[in-house]
């Protein structure tokens, strides 16, 4: 059996999935990527940092992504563009070798492409919004409904990026 060459880290916000990569990766003495991955991609593509932030609060869905056949310039939508950017940046980093990478959908871009170790964390969801009013600041009045909009976010971004997967590296 092959050695596990990175361990991925998919998270509820506010379920302690940054916190917990950091430890893992102090304690195995290897590098450590989760928010660092969205800079390195700004840099990369030349997408201006409030664009990538929008993107990655708010969810597209795939349908509403204006699409033109006709076209003979390969112009993406600009969520495209970022995961593609974010794609290449964690490829990479694991080039580079052994590491942990909290979210970015790591777990799929890698999928058949690297021994990985994928690890969900969960907490209840008490507990997220304890952590969502202690460390984020977000209001009781709103954590019920931000934390819901998250989640709602990341399953929408997860079942894009599976279905763009592919198309970047011909699966």
């Amino acid at each position: 059996m092959a050695e596990i060459k990175v361990i991925t880290i998919g998270r509820h916000y506010c379920a302690g999935g940054s916190t917990i990569g950091k430890l893992v990766a102090e304690k195995l003495g290897i590098p450590c990527y989760d928010r660092e991955i969205i800079d390195m991609a700004a840099q990369k593509s030349g997408i201006a940092m409030s664009e990538i932030q929008k993107y990655e609060e708010a969810a597209l869905s795939i349908l509403k992504t204006p699409i033109n056949l006709f076209s003979k310039e390969k112009e993406y939508p600009i969520t495209e563009k970022i995961f593609a950017a974010e794609t290449e940046v964690i490829m990479e980093l694991v080039s580079k070798g052994n590491c942990v990478i909290v979210g970015r959908c790591a777990d799929f871009i890698l999928k058949n492409k690297v021994k990985t170790l994928n690890v969900f964390i969960n907490a209840s969801f008490e507990k997220r919004q304890e952590c969502a009013i202690e460390k984020h600041n977000i209001s009781e009045d709103e954590v019920e409904a931000r934390l819901k909009k998250y989640e709602k976010t990341c399953r929408l971004l997860q079942l894009q990026h599976q279905q763009k997967v592919g198309r970047y590296f011909k699966l």
